[in-house]
């Protein structure tokens, strides 16, 4: 990991993250990890003396694994779990909308884990966190600190910044926020916290809500026939599948262009383009009625081979859930993807950067402290080459000495 140092007289201080020492004099500081405070299943970086490190450790290998887990792996996760939440409310808004093969209404498809409110573990109070997500289009990847100081209730995302919320927190007026409505029970004591994630575990939790393929709703619940001879045509659509009336027959009668009995009774005014709404369905006429054209709307109980509520369900994936209404589970997903992928781009550039600066800095250190091997070679082989040079001039002088000795005793 990075670290800073200074010097005190003979002794160097090691120091890591805002200041936590490491060594000092004659002592040493050891690090450790623990569970982290919401969740033990999460391992944090602690100094001896209890203080969570792992938002503050920088540099190598255990900086950059802190790092991903922080910016990259839990944002992707709770990205994902937004996303996931808004594929399967969208799916089970539409599938509640259709009827199966036993001929009852659809009800969800798919299952999802509650959100999640984790009480510190050294909370000294009773209280305890129930969370619900009240609308999903609302709802962001954020994790949130709700925190008591002895009086009330603070707000703030894992980021650190505040976040407005409105209620008291009680079962019939919750803390709402983003999206989300958290109700306390219990007694809290001054310095409590919970730790809300909304959306980490919806993903890895998502599931089937259904185990029998004849309860998929692929039909609409009712259906629409008319009468032979009429001038104008109509499609039926269901607006509130909670309607006690949903599957009532209805007979829509026109006794003139402008009017209409209902089951033979009465007398209401049709407004040309506007489509005739009752029993939680919604009938549009296409062309202008004539007087004698009738419509009977009644419960789809022989739809087997109807695909209509399919086919409404494959254009869930476009359909605006999030961000307001206005972004997509599709769209979520491939901004996700992106996003990461801008990121890979980004983590490439830094690890050539640092490696070209790696290897200038040992280039450097080299040419002060290091052996080039190349260099000492050549030195060897001048040193060889000298040598031998020196042996030579000492072999000659030796040649010269012994035919002079040789001279003089002849």
């Amino acid at each position: 990991m990075q670290i800073t140092t200074s010097t005190q007289g003979n002794s160097i201080n090691v120091f890591v993250g805002n200041g936590q020492t490491l060594v000092s004099g004659g002592t040493s500081q050891a690090l450790k990890t623990a569970p982290n405070a919401y969740d033990p299943t999460r391992v944090e970086v602690v100094a001896s003396t209890g203080a969570n490190l792992s938002g503050q450790l920088g540099g190598g290998s255990l900086g950059g694994l802190l790092d991903y887990r922080s910016s990259v792996l839990e944002p992707t996760r709770n990205k994902l779990g937004q996303t996931a939440i808004a594929f399967a409310s969208a799916i089970n808004a539409q599938h509640r909308q259709g009827m199966d093969l036993d001929g009852q209404l659809g009800g969800d498809l798919f299952s999802l884990p509650a959100p999640q409110g984790l009480p510190a573990s050294g909370n000294a109070g009773s209280a305890s966190a129930a969370v619900s997500i009240a609308d999903v289009s609302k709802l962001t990847a954020n994790d949130y600190t709700l925190r008591f100081d002895g009086s009330a209730w603070s707000l703030r995302t894992s980021g650190g910044s505040a976040v407005a919320m409105s209620g008291t927190g009680t079962a019939a007026d919750p803390f709402t926020f983003d999206g989300l409505s958290v109700t306390l029970a219990g007694a809290a004591a001054a310095g409590d916290s919970f730790s809300i994630r909304p959306t980490a575990n919806a993903a890895g939790g998502l599931q089937l809500a259904i185990s029998n393929t004849n309860q998929l709703a692929m039909a609409t619940p009712v259906k629409i026939v008319a009468a032979s001879g009429n001038t104008a045509s109509g499609k039926v659509t269901v607006n509130d599948v909670t309607d006690a009336n949903l599957l009532a027959t209805t007979q829509i009668a026109f006794t003139s262009a402008t009017t209409y009995t209902v089951n033979g009774a009465g007398s209401y005014t049709y407004t040309p383009g506007a489509p005739i709404q009752m029993n939680g369905w919604s009938l549009a006429l296409d062309g202008a009625p004539a007087t004698g054209d009738s419509f009977t709307v009644k419960a789809n109980s022989d739809g087997a081979g109807d695909n209509s509520n399919a086919l409404a369900l494959g254009k869930t994936a476009d359909l605006g859930v999030l961000a307001g209404g206005t972004v997509s589970a599709g769209a979520s997903y491939a901004s996700m993807v992106a996003d990461n992928g801008t990121i890979g781009a980004q983590a490439q550039v830094n690890f050539d950067a640092q490696t070209s600066l790696y290897q200038q800095a040992s280039q450097s250190q080299s040419s002060v402290a290091g052996v080039n091997l190349e260099e000492e070679a050549s030195n060897l082989i001048r040193y060889q080459q000298s040598y031998q040079a020196a042996a030579q001039v000492i072999s000659t002088a030796n040649t010269i000495f012994d035919t002079l000795i040789s001279a003089v005793r002849g």
